[in-house]
């Protein structure tokens, strides 16, 4: 892809006929609501409201007097600040024949405006240093010198800054319209009979003047692009992908409880929380929420619900209010849900819906079983380990299994190189300490595996963050400082089959020459063997 290369406006290009004049300061014709015929909003110069024309045509205003172009004028100050003070008429300076240059002085001996400055303009020479940044301004400004000067302003269309009508009638204009205003006002001072007048000395402060407004235009268009917050960023080149997530980088724990016992830590994984898990693969976890434990509870269109009593623990058909089961059974009630979760203080609070328990859960700190009725637990079992279900368990249990499922596309900001962006598999995490558990059907038969069940005695401390394998540390040129990572959800079934193909290939992990693509000792690792092994001998 060819880069977008963005150059400077040739005047010459601005022809009367093709590009019709903005005359008039007015937006109406006197007292009425219809549109000046020459002002900003103009049907004639513009086009009719809603067409395509009103949000293609551009305009002109003249005024009269050569000014600069503000971006060939910003890199002219910056080469030299002498240059704008003469411009301005605050610096007096003396024009130097040898040199060709403009060489400091005083009010006595030296000139000064914006008359004296172009009088030379054409001959200056502008030297060069040994800064790269500095010789790129002089390259341009000695490239664009001949269109440096213009008389003529381009006004955008009006289609994209048009003048809209409150509800009680009054009009409101947009803030761009008060910068062509003033440019405008400043220009109607100048009379101009003949070509010599433009540079009559007698005009340079009214001159500077119209410059000073042409640079505040410049400046407002470039603060409406520029930043986080512009057109460029915020909207063209964003990074808010649909079902993605963005959150820290921490440093991953790689040591496990048993050394067989797979735990999801490799270098084609990701550690994410579950609130962020929701989010990533947001469509995923409300179908999974909607086919397993709310299914047997809801129905929709249906106010009756299948609830638990709080004293007896016994199901109990409860009316509820349409909005709790459009909250419940929804994709868009669910993703107010998932969106609640990031609040940590109602994660391990049970589920009350209209005074009733939403299910309850049986757990041993081995097994763990969804009622929805205490008299399904089976024989045999303690009833003192029956609790009312919580947001953090119902997640879990309806979505962890989904989760475990799907792949990521990482990506790192900036990109640096093959390392900053990569597919990787899901590893759930809930809670610092969680433990496996077993999951069980109200008959007792195994139906699926809890690798994390999350802890919910006391405070629990919950993984909120991301982290990548060691491996991956130095391809994304992060550390653990704040660094942020971007996770992106992959959809389609055959994306996932193509990243899981990829990561049976001996090219995704050695180069051609036969070097690791993901050094698997990095710096953290060389650190910690450095520190087990210092202090050792060599023994024959």
């Amino acid at each position: 892809m060819k880069p977008t290369n963005i150059t400077l406006l040739d005047p010459r290009t601005i022809v009367p006929g093709i590009f019709k004049p903005v005359t008039s300061t007015d937006a109406f014709e006197g007292m009425t609501q219809n549109l000046n015929e020459e002002g900003l909003y103009s049907l004639e110069i513009f086009g009719k409201m809603g067409t395509k024309e009103r949000d293609k045509t551009e305009a002109y205003i003249d005024v009269k007097l050569p000014i600069f172009n503000p971006t060939y004028l910003k890199a002219l100050g910056q080469i030299k600040s002498l240059y704008l003070g003469i411009l301005k008429g605050s610096e007096y300076a003396v024009w130097d024949e040898k040199s060709k240059d403009f060489i400091k002085s005083n009010i006595l001996e030296g000139q000064t405006g914006y008359s004296f400055f172009i009088s030379h303009f054409l001959d200056l020479v502008v030297t060069t240093t040994d800064s790269q940044r500095r010789k790129q301004k002089v390259k341009a400004v000695n490239m664009f010198r001949e269109i440096a000067l213009t008389t003529k302003v381009i006004v955008p269309p009006a289609g994209i800054r048009d003048i809209q009508f409150m509800p009680n009638g009054a009009p409101s204009e947009p803030e761009i319209t008060e910068y062509y205003r003033k440019l405008m006002f400043r220009t109607r001072v100048v009379s101009i009979s003949n070509k010599d007048d433009t540079e009559n000395p007698l005009y340079d402060a009214v001159r500077w003047g119209i410059q000073n407004s042409f640079n505040e235009i410049d400046h407002y268009i470039f603060g409406l692009q520029g930043g986080k917050g512009g057109i460029l960023q915020r909207r063209m080149s964003t990074r808010g992908v649909v079902s993605g997530t963005r959150n820290v980088i921490t440093a991953r724990k790689v040591s496990r409880e048993f050394l067989f016992e797979d735990d999801g830590v490799d270098p084609n994984s990701v550690d994410m929380g579950l609130m962020q898990a929701l989010l990533n693969f947001q469509y995923v976890c409300v179908h999974a929420m909607t086919t397993t434990y709310l299914e047997g509870i809801f129905t929709a269109g249906n106010q009756v619900a299948k609830l638990v009593n709080t004293k007896t623990l016994e199901y109990e058909y409860t009316e509820v209010l349409p909005a709790t089961v459009d909250k419940w059974t929804t994709a868009t009630g669910l993703g107010k849900l998932f969106n609640g979760f990031s609040n940590v203080n109602l994660r391990n609070k049970p589920i009350i819906i209209s005074g009733h328990y939403l299910a309850l859960v049986y757990d041993d700190g081995k097994e763990v079983m969804v009622l929805s009725d205490i008299n399904d637990l089976p024989a045999g079992r303690d009833k003192k380990k029956v609790t009312p279900i919580t947001y953090m368990e119902l997640f879990y249990l309806s979505c962890q299994a989904a989760i475990r499922n799907q792949m990521s596309q990482q990506t790192r900001y900036p990109i640096i190189g093959i390392g900053s962006i990569f597919p990787a598999k899901v590893n759930l995490l809930t809670t610092v300490g969680s433990k496996r558990r077993v999951l069980l059907d109200t008959t007792g038969e195994v139906i699926g595996d809890l690798p994390r069940y999350p802890v919910k005695e006391g405070k629990p401390d919950y993984f909120d963050a991301m982290s990548v394998d060691p491996t991956r540390e130095a391809g994304l040129d992060s550390d653990h400082d704040g660094d942020a990572l971007n996770s992106n959800s992959l959809c389609a079934e055959d994306s996932k089959d193509q990243a899981k193909e990829l990561f049976g290939k001996r090219e995704y992990y050695i180069s051609g020459n036969g070097n690791f693509l993901y050094d698997p000792v990095n710096e953290p690792l060389m650190f910690v063997l450095k520190a087990a092994t210092s202090g050792m001998r060599n023994h024959k």
